[in-house]
């Protein structure tokens, strides 16, 4: 078994943007799964701040919560 599998890909309407100039986006999304990392999060001028958090402890100001919730339908039924 790997240590990074590769939870689901998301693209569509669920992943789509519209910016303030009338840009509009459909992102792709790649959700993946590392069970054992080490090493150190680097970020750019994009990010504010990177760090990790527990699954039952998740700051409620969510972006993406429609991801989060994919990762843990998959974790549940990787449970069973």
């Amino acid at each position: 078994m790997s240590d990074l599998d590769i939870i689901d890909i998301v693209s569509g309407s669920s992943r789509k943007n519209s910016y303030p100039n009338g840009d509009v986006v459909y992102n792709n999304t790649v959700l993946y799964l590392i069970k054992n990392y080490t090493g150190t999060l680097k970020w750019n001028k994009e990010s504010k701040e990177m760090k990790f958090f527990d699954i039952d402890d998740l700051p409620s100001n969510q972006n993406d919560a429609d991801l989060i919730n994919i990762y843990i339908n998959k974790r549940v039924r990787s449970k069973k």
